[in-house]
């Protein structure tokens, strides 16, 4: 409960653009056995999430486990583009002391994001009805740093990494 009040509180919802409050996925009254964490970054262009995961894989890391701990998840899937091997590098540093962390390599296509496509292809689920429902939650990695700074520090979120790229820049 605690933990649901500060995430409301915290004003923590996606960063990864949907800006849906993150409270609402994770108070439920169905167990949570997956947390997928969205780290594919498969937008043209967009680096945000990578430089994010490269500067901070072990406070993920511990967002994650923390996350983990306070909802009683049985396992959490990093899913990441596998043409991203130096954040998958800084990621393996650390991952052996989470065992039941792992990550999980994308192809780099668009929409490999998507949240059904990313369960579908890890858990090998499809679903009409929230992802919830089915005990998986789905969150952006930024919004897991964010809810990293949360935990550790109360932190609200007043700040987003972004990538401004493109022919005019």
């Amino acid at each position: 409960d605690e933990f649901i009040y500060m995430l409301k509180e915290c004003g923590i919802s996606g960063l990864g653009g949907s800006d849906y409050p993150t409270y609402i996925k994770y108070d439920i009254e169905e167990k949570i056995h997956y947390l997928i964490v969205n780290a594919a970054e498969c937008e043209s262009y967009t680096s945000c999430d990578s430089a994010l995961m490269y500067h901070n894989s072990e406070e993920i890391l511990e967002a994650i486990d923390a996350i983990m701990e306070i909802m009683d998840i049985d396992k959490a899937y990093i899913a990441i583009s596998e043409n991203n091997t130096k954040v998958i590098k800084q990621f393996l540093k650390n991952i052996n002391t989470y065992p039941n962390i792992k990550l999980y390599g994308l192809l780099d296509v668009y929409p490999s994001g998507w949240d059904r496509a990313l369960i579908n292809e890890i858990l090998g689920v499809t679903y009409d009805k929230e992802p919830s429902s089915l005990g998986i939650v789905v969150n952006n990695v930024a919004t897991i740093y964010a809810i990293y700074e949360m935990l550790k520090f109360n932190k609200p979120v007043t700040e987003r990494i972004i990538t401004i790229a493109g022919a005019g820049v």
